[in-house]
């Protein structure tokens, strides 16, 4: 069963993943581009929107890391991690993920995300317990806060947190950070299989430490 099934509401907005082949194929329109761009038929700045296509697609990889842009804030993106589709709520909250591409294929893989939701509540500490009571309604002593502290967290005062969720058969660690800025819940969150969770964790906290607002 994939994670995507298993996903639940953890802590302040606490899904997904896609097959992968190391076969690559880039369509005739972008193969063809450079030819179009060297006779003339297409723009420099058309030309440097196909690379900048291969770029996000993972076609070109700039030295050791990418850059996660979107139009609030960037994040790096390592090697080794795939881009998951973007899933964006009808309320306009927003999921954009990646997968280390070691564990696509497991029940439950390594998955690091970018989480932004209206705040619920006038404040993050309301919006934390409205969140923890929708937790408690669904999952009861299926969810553990092994810990949480106060932490700043690209520059604003947030929360550091540490859980685990059993689900059927399934048992989910995962660590968040989360902060509030202009009515919305940034929320920076890491969830694995707990065999595997160390595996991850430094470069998960690598990650997160890039995160910037825009």
């Amino acid at each position: 069963m994939r994670w995507f099934l298993l996903a639940v509401p953890v802590l302040v907005v606490l899904m997904t993943t896609t097959s992968f082949s190391q076969q690559v194929f880039i369509d005739d329109w972008a193969r063809n581009s450079a030819l179009w761009w060297g006779q003339g038929t297409l723009s420099d700045a058309e030309f440097m929107g196909v690379i900048q296509w291969m770029i996000d697609n993972g076609h070109i990889n700039l030295g050791n890391d990418n850059q996660i842009v979107k139009e609030t804030y960037t994040i790096i993106h390592p090697p080794g991690w795939e881009r998951q589709v973007s899933v964006v709520s009808e309320d306009g909250s927003m999921r954009d993920a990646m997968v280390a591409l070691a564990t696509i294929d497991d029940a439950i893989p390594a998955t690091i995300a970018v989480s932004t939701t209206q705040m619920q509540g006038e404040t993050h500490e309301a919006h934390r317990e409205r969140g923890l009571r929708i937790i408690n309604e669904f999952l009861g002593d299926a969810f553990e806060h092994t810990s949480t502290a106060q932490q700043m967290i690209a520059e604003k005062p947030g929360y550091a947190d540490e859980y685990i969720v059993e689900v059927f058969a399934f048992t989910i660690q995962g660590k968040s950070y989360s902060f509030e800025h202009m009515g919305y819940i940034y929320e920076i969150k890491y969830e694995a299989d707990p065999e595997q969770y160390d595996a991850y964790l430094s470069e998960f906290e690598r990650v997160a430490e890039t995160f910037q607002l825009r």
